[in-house]
């Protein structure tokens, strides 16, 4: 997509108005390849429309589509959707190059190289420096490992759980004084 400023259209709205061409014209006959969807627009926007968008045209359209994408999280859609399948491809990198081996390979790709490019681009020392801890911070924050997200994901369940039992409260329960203290005092816990 490029942009088209001078009307109005951004690079995003271009690739926004491309995509729903796609949706709405593709049929199973058709081949359709998609290059980086999403990229314009908040990382969460960006995937959550890269997802939809594919899974549409996975699960509806059935066309055969080739769709390459920087979110790694968007391969867990081959768990959902049988015909869904990862490839990547197979690149070799050092501290020195990044070298593109040019075979494709099953699976999902299971590393980023954007950091590696920006380094022989050039990029000064801090800003990769500030680049890696920022993805690792990243990383971090959305890993699946129980220091990290269990925790949250618990209190929050426990939350939902507390709300949930203080509205299911029976007529009796709520004119139970010590009742109702006992459940106000569990959702005012967290």
């Amino acid at each position: 997509a490029s942009d088209l400023q001078l009307r109005g259209v951004s690079t995003f709205m271009a690739e926004m108005i491309e995509a729903s061409a796609i949706l709405r014209t593709a049929t199973k006959n058709s081949l359709v390849i998609i290059d980086e969807l999403g990229r314009g627009t908040s990382t969460y926007d960006g995937f959550g429309l890269a997802w939809a968008i594919s899974e549409y045209i996975a699960k509806h359209t059935k066309s055969f589509c080739m769709f390459a994408t920087h979110f790694h999280e968007l391969t867990a859609l081959s768990n959902t959707v049988p015909c869904v399948v990862n490839r990547h491809v197979t690149a070799l990198a050092t501290k020195e190059a990044v070298t593109m081996l040019y075979t494709v390979n099953p699976g999902p790709c299971n590393k980023s190289f954007g950091i590696n490019i920006a380094k022989l681009a050039g990029f000064p020392d801090d800003v990769i420096e500030t680049a890696k801890r920022k993805v690792e911070e990243l990383e971090g924050f959305c890993s699946s490992d129980m220091e990290s997200s269990k925790k949250p994901r618990t209190a929050m369940a426990n939350s939902i759980d507390r709300i949930t039992a203080f509205a299911n409260m029976s007529e009796s329960e709520i004119g139970n004084l010590e009742t109702l203290k006992c459940k106000i005092g569990s959702l005012m816990a967290y």
